[in-house]
């Protein structure tokens, strides 16, 4: 080709972020849509296979969970397509997936030489869909020995927890197994994943606006042996710091999760006097009286679902989305 090699640019196309879906599925409530990125992490095509007349179940009886859904097979077209060795590759998300996350305990159970793990898992990286994540206080992660390793590409993550393991069911048509497993576990699956990760995007979409009380360097999590927090955000140069919970829970989120993470405090961030502290909640479905009441006294940001989508939606506006 006369063009090879002439190239001025390479684009690396990125799916839809979460505030797209409101414009596509307007019949869904923002709780339904979340539940559409869990699944679809914003592929454009897996979008397209909900129908916004139907809920969450219906969508998954008629147009999901069947044996022609191309859900099913591409994430094995995709490693096949990329990598030469799909299978080892295909091995180490399906640990990461089923809560392996140290690098040891991937190589175990996923047959994989310790001496070689490294390897698959750096290319899974640069591929994005495995990062190795540390606590966010850490300044330098690369020297940390703290690392988990998580599956960032929300449709692989998906698929090999719900999707993968009833693969052969779903390909006979026998779809009612599967079906129940994702109405009974997709809120778990979606408070423990989905809901943390908007919540830091949210942080970072807020800080682009100049909405935020200070700049993050690094928005990720906390965990110790004495505190895990599922949202932290941190400016070192301004030391300012911010620690986040997130409830994805049926009632509107009470007192008693602002004051347990009001009392992690010390775990997280020795030498307090030195820093400004920020408190946050996201909840999904709002909060009790007393927790308001509480935020109020401490300054605590209290950040519902709706907040969260309508804001996300504005920061996609203002870069032109």
């Amino acid at each position: 080709s006369p063009l090879y090699g002439r190239a001025t640019v390479r684009l690396k196309l990125q799916p839809l972020p979460f505030g797209a879906l409101a414009d596509l599925l307007p019949g869904h409530t923002v709780e339904q849509r979340v539940a559409v990125y869990t699944m679809t992490g914003g592929v454009p095509a897996y979008i397209e296979l909900f129908d916004d007349r139907l809920n969450i179940r219906q969508n998954l009886e008629q147009r999901i969970v069947t044996p022609a859904n191309v859900m099913l097979t591409d994430a094995a077209f995709l490693l096949h397509e990329q990598l030469d060795e799909p299978r080892n590759y295909m091995a180490v998300i399906e640990s990461i997936a089923a809560g392996y996350h140290r690098l040891t305990e991937i190589a175990t159970m996923s047959g994989i030489d310790r001496s070689n793990i490294s390897k698959y898992l750096s290319v899974l990286d640069e591929l994005g869909y495995v990062e190795r994540r540390v606590p966010a206080t850490v300044r330098r992660p690369e020297r940390s020995r703290q690392g988990r390793y998580v599956i960032v590409d929300p449709y692989l993550r998906f698929y090999f927890r719900f999707l993968a393991p009833n693969l052969a069911a779903i390909e006979r048509g026998r779809v009612r197994q599967t079906i129940d497993l994702l109405v009974d576990h997709l809120a778990d699956f979606i408070g423990a994943h989905t809901f943390e990760e908007l919540a830091r995007e949210w942080i970072e979409a807020r800080a682009e606006m100049a909405a935020f009380p200070f700049l993050p360097e690094r928005v990720g999590s906390f965990w110790s042996r004495e505190a895990q927090v599922d949202v932290l955000a941190i400016n070192w140069r301004t030391k300012e710091i911010l620690l986040g919970e997130c409830k994805w829970e049926q009632g509107k989120t009470g007192r008693k999760v602002l004051q347990t993470l009001l009392e992690k405090t010390d775990k997280v961030v020795p030498g307090r006097a030195e820093w400004h502290i920020h408190y946050a909640l996201f909840s999904r479905r709002g909060f009790s009286p007393a927790t308001e009441w509480l935020a109020a006294v401490h300054g605590a940001m209290l950040v519902s679902l709706q907040q969260m989508e309508e804001d996300m939606r504005q920061s996609m506006a203002g870069k032109g989305g």
